[in-house]
């Protein structure tokens, strides 16, 4: 028996970014890639509650020291990343978008490792450039992850 193995071959420009893959579902209903090369950054915002607990032991009439009187409730923390694309030809203008007017969109991270990750658009306005304009094409785009840092599925 002969086995076959089947090996993807991904190639990029060197970089010192890593490439990141953007799917999204089209105005046709069909998945399309945008791959952005460029420098992103990530960031991590959290909201929570806190509350005064009571630390006092009152079996023995006494308190530990070490324990915490102020205790957090209810925190949350999502994550965002910015995105910037490569220099690109003018006609990609309709994919971004068609991008940002998409409900389902992720990212996967180009490593040995793909992790999928959903993702929220969260730039909400974006001028369409044009090379006569600004000479090199190139686009900075917000996303939020659309997955709780501390997962609370309910």
């Amino acid at each position: 028996e002969t086995k076959t193995t089947v090996l993807k071959v991904k190639t990029f420009p060197c970089s010192k970014y890593e490439p990141i893959r953007v799917t999204f579902v089209n105005k046709y209903g069909a998945l399309q890639d945008l791959y952005f090369t460029r420098k992103n950054n990530e960031s991590l915002n959290i909201k929570k509650e806190d509350y005064k607990a009571s630390v006092v032991d009152f079996a023995n009439f006494s308190y530990d020291t070490a324990s915490h009187q102020t205790r957090t409730l209810n925190l949350v923390g999502n994550e965002s990343i910015t995105l910037n694309t490569d220099y690109i030809d003018e006609s990609c203008n309709e994919h971004i978008r068609q991008l940002m007017l998409s409900e389902q969109v992720w990212m996967t991270r180009l490593t040995d490792e793909e992790k999928i990750v959903p993702l929220k658009v969260k730039t909400q306005s974006l001028q369409l450039k044009k090379r006569v304009n600004e000479k090199l094409v190139q686009y900075t785009m917000g996303f939020d992850v659309a997955v709780d840092k501390i997962n609370t599925i309910r």
